[in-house]
């Protein structure tokens, strides 16, 4: 806690190390053109000190107290978190980053946590799952509506070297318990599919179709020998390319869920293997490349106009007669 705020003899709050160079770097970070669209008209004119603030356990008389975590006074301090809770998702208030110790444990419900910046190194895998489990609640919107999808609901994690390993193990521990490896496609991925029949009722596509689409994947250089997803195939998704089975065209859909799925492992990246690319002036100055810049350099905007009411009302029909949930079966 004195690393980002302490008292003087007098018992005034002073700003700690930690404040102190927060303040510094936000001041010239926030003024930089990539940043722009996080700040602009919202809180470029804000000052530093308005936009962090710490969780800890109230002083009194200038000594401080355990903030161990395991006593009434970090109790204190998890109330007043959950009490303000609502003020703190809300638009009133300028706060955008929180430094706190002990406060941020199981129970603390604030779904709109993008980011976590670890200053420091544990080996407890109980603390990192809590430290992790902050941030993976699905965000809220400000009518309190929860939001979907991997554009908003994205957590990065400024992490030491110890969360590699736990990373892993934590990956492997998902794909046992939903029976899903990431990156590796297998033979029976499409067994539990469903497809409506024109009776009404509901069959599986089965191991055999499983296998004929796993082929087919193959054939198009979507996997390797042992099923592990290549770049092409995540490009296919992308673009909605993929390409299946003529006769399993009606169950593209599930099919393109599935693999995105089995292709949406962990994104860890090393941030100490960032490297610095020095500019090559032979090739900026060449005519050639300035020929090509002048045909490339430009941005396209698109537009398109749609009726709101006709597209929900088709998505609507579309779903009633295309989406089945079904319970998992083990074949």
């Amino acid at each position: 806690m004195a690393n980002y705020r302490y008292y003087d003899e007098d018992g005034n709050p002073q700003k700690g190390i930690y404040a102190k160079l927060f303040e510094k770097h936000y001041n010239d970070l926030i003024r930089q053109p990539k940043y722009n669209t996080l700040f602009k008209e919202i809180d470029l004119e804000t000052a530093a000190e308005d936009v962090h603030n710490g969780y800890f356990s109230a002083d009194k008389k200038g000594v401080f107290k355990d903030t161990s975590g395991s006593t009434q006074d970090d109790e204190d301090t998890y109330n007043l978190i959950m009490k303000d809770k609502e003020r703190l998702l809300s638009f009133d208030t300028k706060l955008r980053f929180i430094f706190s110790h002990s406060a941020l444990r199981e129970g603390w419900d604030n779904p709109n946590v993008f980011q976590i910046c670890t200053l420091n190194e544990t080996k407890s895998e109980v603390k990192k799952r809590q430290e992790i489990g902050r941030g993976l609640r699905l965000c809220v919107n400000q009518d309190g509506e929860r939001q979907y999808g991997f554009s908003i609901n994205t957590l990065t994690i400024m992490a030491n070297e110890s969360y590699e390993e736990f990373a892993e193990a934590l990956q492997k521990e998902y794909e046992t318990e939903s029976g899903i490896r990431f990156g590796v496609i297998e033979t029976h991925l499409f067994a539990n599919i469903p497809v409506k029949q024109e009776d009404g009722s509901i069959k599986y596509l089965g191991q055999e179709a499983s296998e004929v689409i796993y082929e087919t994947f193959l054939g198009n250089d979507y996997i390797d020998e042992a099923g592990k997803v290549k770049d092409k195939l995540k490009v296919a998704i992308k673009e909605n390319k993929l390409n299946v089975p003529e006769e399993y065209e009606n169950v593209k859909t599930e099919i393109t869920a599935l693999v995105s799925k089995v292709c949406s492992g962990l994104n860890i990246k090393n941030n100490s293997d960032k490297k610095t690319i020095k500019l090559n002036k032979r090739v900026y100055l060449d005519p050639e490349f300035k020929e090509l810049w002048d045909r490339i350099k430009y941005k396209t905007t698109y537009s398109v106009d749609f009726d709101s009411e006709k597209l929900i009302d088709e998505c609507c029909k579309e779903m009633q007669r295309s989406l089945f949930v079904s319970s998992s079966k083990l074949i």
